[in-house]
């Protein structure tokens, strides 16, 4: 079985300080990552530190299935709903790693984007320091 790890998404601090209570507000990770060649994908998060211990809220990495038009190159089609996402949360240890699988593989296109969504419930430091990165195999 052959492999490679692609490197998504270097070690970044991830703040959502300014979001209001109540609201959710997405923050793009990596964009057009090509994982077209490979038929099983795993993508793997390192949670560094964060401050989500004080309840404040959750962070949530997801990947979305990516495509191009071959018309428009411009135009970016991105799926709804996550192929994998973790949840950080008060419970989450930090520091953390998680491997979550991205399947069905037949709904992951050639290429994901990768998201950190934070949603606060109550005042307090909402911010987390992560790097993400794809196993990619061939079965």
């Amino acid at each position: 079985m052959s492999g490679v790890t692609i490197r998504a998404v270097p070690r970044r601090v991830v703040d959502f300080g300014g979001l209001i209570t109540n609201l959710t507000e997405d923050l793009v990770l990596a964009d057009r990552v090509d994982v077209r060649h490979w038929l099983e994908l795993t993508m793997l998060v390192q949670v560094h530190v964060h401050s989500l211990l004080n309840g404040a809220g959750t962070i949530t990495i997801g990947a979305f299935n990516q495509s191009l038009s071959s018309e428009d190159p411009d135009v970016t089609f991105v799926g709804a709903t996550a192929v994998g996402s973790l949840t950080l949360d008060s419970f989450t240890g930090s520091p953390a790693y998680a491997a979550v699988p991205l399947s069905p593989i037949a709904d992951v296109g050639d290429m994901v984007r990768l998201v950190a969504s934070a949603t606060r419930t109550q005042s307090g430091t909402l911010n987390a320091t992560i790097s993400v990165n794809i196993s990619a195999k061939n079965g």
